[in-house]
C-alpha cells in the first residue's frame, strides 16, 4: 500500500478515501471515548493512520466531517 503518512485528505484519490472509509473508528479529541457531540474528533483508521475530523450531532444520529488540509498522521506513536 501506498504511503500516506504526512500527507493531506484533500490528495486522496476517492478510491483511497472509499478504502480508508471502509473501517473506521471515531473519537472525542477530549474525552477518548466515541463523540457525542458537536466538536473535533479522530479518525482512527485500520491500519494505524489517524486524521483530525469534525463531528457533528444531527437528528438521530451523528456524521462527521474531514477537511481537506488535515494531515494523515500515525496514531500509535
Amino acid at each position: 500500500m501506498e504511503n500516506f503518512l504526512g500527507r493531506t485528505w484533500g490528495s486522496l484519490s476517492l478510491d483511497d478515501k472509499k478504502h480508508f472509509m471502509s473501517n473506521f473508528d471515531l473519537f472525542d479529541v477530549n474525552t477518548g471515548q466515541f463523540p457525542r457531540e458537536n466538536g473535533d474528533c479522530i479518525v482512527k483508521f485500520f491500519n494505524g493512520l489517524a486524521v483530525r475530523g469534525t463531528f457533528m450531532v444531527g437528528n438521530d444520529e451523528g456524521a462527521f466531517d474531514i477537511e481537506d488540509d488535515a494531515v494523515i498522521y500515525d496514531s500509535t506513536i
